[in-house]
């Protein structure tokens, strides 16, 4: 986590009860969860081969558990999960630029199930009313995970998640297009770090958005997209322009 998880309670004031971690990989955080006095973590990992080395390094944390899931937007979903040379940027979409800037490749594609979150949640009789924080790393894959949540979203406070800039992988989600999901669901972006490899980490925060004010953060969402984006529009061409004013005008309208 480039914003760290005790400077987020200690700046922003956050009263975390839970956590649920999509992307585990090897449970990274979990001594920074502990020690901030967050005790309830789930752990979700969608690579099978990670989950011993993961419930390995989580064991010592009592109510820490260890989900072997892939998550889609669709249940009993036939995906190909591309593993990596660098184990962090394996995904269930395919490569994009982070195959230059992290000089990796797709070394097996491993064919897998995906599920929802929300059916996971239900199935499991999980009391999502103990977690409140949803932290994503699913290299490219956060809005779809986002949205597989369901109702269950609104349970959460805050939503930390790993944002681009750029398609470092193809097809996913960039940050103007997570700001404006979130936003539809209540949530105000309150912090922000980038790399200089076009990807970051966003926080955002549950706030009462409407009328005139969520209209003006819509507009302000894409103005500072163009803003960012210029040199890339102006190279994609004219489907990408005529793509974002499309998306502009849909989100204007209040249309999901």
């Amino acid at each position: 986590m480039y914003i760290p998880i005790q400077e987020i309670i200690s700046r922003h004031k956050a009263d975390i009860k839970g956590i649920i971690h999509l992307g585990a990989h090897l449970g990274e955080e979990a001594k920074d969860y502990h020690e901030s006095g967050v005790e309830r973590v789930i752990w979700v990992e969608g690579n099978p081969s990670l989950i011993d080395s993961l419930k390995k390094n989580v064991s010592a944390y009592a109510l820490n558990e260890v989900v072997n899931l892939l998550i889609s937007d669709k249940d009993n979903s036939p995906v190909t999960f591309n593993v990596t040379e660098f184990s962090q940027s394996s995904s269930i979409l395919e490569l994009g630029i982070t195959k230059e800037i992290h000089n990796t490749n797709i070394i097996e594609r491993v064919p897998l199930t995906a599920y929802r979150l929300d059916s996971f949640i239900a199935k499991n009789e999980i009391n999502i009313g103990n977690y409140n924080f949803l932290n994503i790393d699913l290299q490219g894959y956060e809005l779809v995970a986002m949205k597989s949540m369901g109702k269950y979203l609104d349970y959460m406070d805050w939503v930390y998640t790993e944002v681009n800039v750029k398609p470092l992988y193809k097809n996913c989600a960039l940050l103007y297009e997570i700001d404006l999901f979130l936003l539809h669901k209540g949530f105000e972006r309150v912090d922000l770090f980038m790399t200089t490899h076009f990807w970051g980490d966003a926080l955002y925060r549950r706030k009462k958005i409407t009328g005139k004010d969520r209209w003006l953060k819509i507009i302000g969402i894409y103005a500072k997209e163009s803003g960012r984006q210029a040199g890339y529009f102006v190279k994609a061409g004219y489907s990408n322009s005529k793509k974002m004013a499309k998306s502009f005008i849909k989100n204007i309208l209040g249309r999901k």
